[in-house]
């Protein structure tokens, strides 16, 4: 019987190992992290057996300084983007379409702003700024037809971009660099090969004539690589090997946070109410001897219009739409306006 042992453990997996060969059963491979712990633990106790480092954990760490620079990136745009709050309450003073389509495109820009992305395959900064662009564009588009301040505003917001256009092309060309290193990890060919293949894209790209602070990343790239590639394909020397332990990670993270489903997190306050984006946190409920009384003064209209308020089903369910289909919500918000226009012409 063969078994793959998978672990992302310390120290104790010489004590896990003798264990297991102790049942009698040969351990075919090793799956780990990288860290250096488990691989001086494997090595004298498992000679032959392939030890394979995850390849997402490799990925992660060849990405962080990329991911860091993506971070400052979606950081400073948040930052330089300010005012939005203030176009909204002016928008909603003035009960008119072109009101309500400034409040629209204000919570657009919102919305992107919030999304977190998921590393690396995802970058948060770069997706926020081709975002930005999209919205950016459409507001134009309305306002070359439909002149209005509120729409200046959100444009000369949203003008900062320019600033941003270096910085964002570095990192469309740095993830870019990802994708090809993910895609060559993945590669059904002898580990010799894929090994030399990977290493002789990174010497590429040392040869491509790139400024310092790319090189930089380049040189450190090669750094990660380097160090992890002899161990990067082992999973091609046995068919129960996998590439990752990802799957296990995320075992042990949904046995986590079930646990704490039921048992409860630490430091909580004992009262949490939530209403979509609205938190309020209870120290303690009102003292009286008379609930009925107490809750008798309550009107029931006044409870449920605060109650609608705080839901903000619409603004709700328009954020929905603008995390599922960007540019289908931005065309929705120029048809009325742009579509007039070229009526008007005719």
């Amino acid at each position: 019987m063969a078994k793959t042992l998978l672990s992302s453990a310390t120290p104790e997996i010489e004590q896990l190992i003798e264990e297991v060969l102790g049942l009698g059963l040969p351990i075919v491979g090793v799956i780990s992290a990288k860290q250096e712990s488990i691989g001086l633990a494997v090595q004298p106790k498992l000679p032959t057996v392939p030890h394979q480092i995850c390849q997402y954990h490799d990925l992660k760490d060849v990405a962080q300084p990329i991911c860091e620079a993506d971070r400052h990136v979606k950081k400073e745009l948040t930052k330089r983007i300010r005012g939005i709050s203030d176009v909204e309450r002016q928008a909603e003073q003035v009960p008119t379409k072109e009101a309500q389509m400034v409040a629209d495109y204000s919570l657009a820009m919102r919305t992107v702003m919030r999304d977190e992305g998921k590393y690396p395959r995802d970058p948060p900064g770069v997706q926020l700024y081709q975002k930005l662009q999209l919205i950016a564009a459409s507001v134009e588009r309305v306002r070359v037809v439909h002149p209005s301040a509120l729409l200046k505003r959100l444009s000369r917001m949203l003008s900062v971009l320019s600033f941003f256009q270096k910085e964002y092309e570095q990192l469309v060309m740095l993830f870019s660099w990802l994708y090809q290193i993910a895609h060559r990890l993945q590669a059904q060919i002898s580990g010799e090969e894929a090994q030399s293949q990977l290493v002789a894209f990174i010497d590429e790209l040392k040869q491509s004539g790139l400024p310092t602070e790319l090189l930089s990343v380049v040189t450190y790239v090669e750094k990660i690589t380097i160090a992890c590639a002899p161990h990067l394909f082992d999973y091609l020397k046995h068919p129960l090997l996998p590439r990752t332990n990802n799957d296990l990670e995320l075992f042990i993270g949904r046995m986590k946070k079930s646990r704490r489903h039921i048992t409860g997190r630490k430091n909580t306050q004992e009262f949490i109410l939530r209403e979509g984006s609205m938190v309020a946190i209870l120290f303690g409920l009102p003292q009286t001897d008379n609930w009925g009384a107490a809750f008798a003064r309550v009107n029931p209209n006044d409870f449920y219009l605060t109650l609608n308020r705080l839901r903000q089903t619409e603004k709700r369910r328009k954020g929905g739409r603008v995390r599922r289909d960007l540019p289908a919500y931005l065309a929705a918000l120029e048809q009325p306006w742009v579509s007039q226009e070229s009526v008007l012409q005719r």
